[in-house]
């Protein structure tokens, strides 16, 4: 059993649509923290969104271009040329 939460996206329109149904659900004290919950888990999957790209320009800094796979350059163990 993996502990791993599921992902969940929504759109704008539908996180929206989520927050009417929550606020007419709950008082507005409960309304106002997990509405400010939402905002709060949005700006951080922005910033892991944001370090993930400049992890990836950083590899591709140190490491340069993947050119080729390497199953396309080197041959399989076992197998006989031509």
């Amino acid at each position: 059993m993996s502990n791993k939460p599921e992902t969940i996206e929504l759109n704008p329109e539908e996180l929206k649509t989520l927050l009417e149904r929550v606020k007419a659900a709950v008082s507005e004290e409960d309304y106002e923290i997990i509405k400010e919950m939402t905002e709060v888990l949005q700006a951080m999957s922005q910033v892991v969104d944001q370090k993930a790209a400049s992890i990836k320009r950083l590899l591709k800094q140190l490491f340069g271009q993947k050119s080729e796979k390497k199953k396309g350059c080197v041959k399989r163990f076992g197998e006989r040329p031509g």
